[in-house]
């Protein structure tokens, strides 16, 4: 959901920017109905979305890894920890980026990202197996109303990084 729900209003707003989705859990395997459904309320199409597995290569290659959860951060920084200062929580991110002056065109992601306290290994250290307040509730098994709520959450911290990262300062 974050992923699309980022890449649809990244192209609505002119943003060129390569937004992509991994697993941790279950590559390969399709939307769940709820989250078609869901979705599709939102103008998403995700019937065709297939989960592609996480990978050392994608983890090295992105500019920022957005997760949804401490555990993903946790799987990303095991599996890449070089890119620790480039990977964070979704909330965490909105949070630290609030924090601080938008980023600036002229600033580069790796910059901004040192700035508002990427941090490397000290960071992944400081994170890795701590509290999952700042996850976004997995909807799996409970109902539509929760899928509901997790793209309402995610909708809400795409607008507030967006504002925070593709600002036109």
């Amino acid at each position: 959901m974050a992923a699309a729900l980022l890449s649809r209003r990244l192209d609505e707003l002119g943003i060129r920017a390569k937004v992509a989705s991994a697993a941790t859990a279950s590559p390969g395997m399709g939307a769940s109905a709820a989250t078609i459904a869901v979705m599709a309320s939102r103008g998403i199409d995700l019937s065709g979305h297939r989960g592609m597995p996480m990978t050392t290569a994608a983890l090295h290659e992105a500019e920022i890894v957005i997760v949804v959860s401490r555990e993903c951060l946790d799987a990303a920084i095991a599996m890449a920890p070089s890119a620790a200062g480039r990977v964070f929580v979704f909330a965490d991110l909105v949070r630290r980026a609030q924090r601080t002056t938008p980023r600036q065109r002229s600033e580069s992601m790796t910059d901004w990202l040192r700035r508002i306290g990427g941090g490397g290994a000290q960071r992944s250290r400081t994170l890795a197996g701590a509290a999952t307040a700042d996850d976004v509730p997995d909807p799996r098994g409970r109902g539509y109303g929760a899928y509901e709520a997790a793209a309402e959450l995610l909708s809400g911290l795409v607008e507030s990084l967006i504002a925070a990262c593709w600002s036109s300062g």
